[in-house]
């Protein structure tokens, strides 16, 4: 046997009601999935690319200078920057076929006057 209160609700719920429970939870669950696609996918920036920084021997300062001293440095990094070609003499590569003319030619599109019958 259990006590009720007279502020309780009934343990039997209406059909209107219990819809509407139903859709309030499905209100909140879509706007908590559309704020995180929102955040995730647009609001949230990305991580900025970072530079290789170069070291001062002398002062131990890091950093990207253009002046006259550090002119050195920057060759170094330039020269670490390799690009591989190597696949421009490969076999798959010569056996691709060019299948048109380049550049486009586009010749003359639409009517003069598009409102007159054909």
């Amino acid at each position: 046997m259990s006590l009720k209160l007279p502020f309780q609700k009934s343990s039997v719920t209406m059909p209107q009601e219990k819809k509407r429970q139903v859709l309030v939870v499905a209100f909140v669950v879509i706007t908590i999935a559309t704020l995180a696609v929102l955040y995730f996918g647009f609001w949230r920036s990305p991580a900025a690319p970072t530079l290789p920084a170069i070291t001062d021997e002398e002062s131990g300062s890091t950093g990207l200078r253009l002046d006259a001293g550090n002119i050195q440095d920057i060759e170094r990094v330039i020269d670490q920057i390799s690009f591989d070609v190597s696949f421009l003499r490969s076999s798959l590569f010569k056996s691709l076929k060019d299948y048109g003319d380049w550049p486009l030619q586009i010749g003359q599109k639409g009517r003069s006057n598009p409102f007159l019958s054909y």
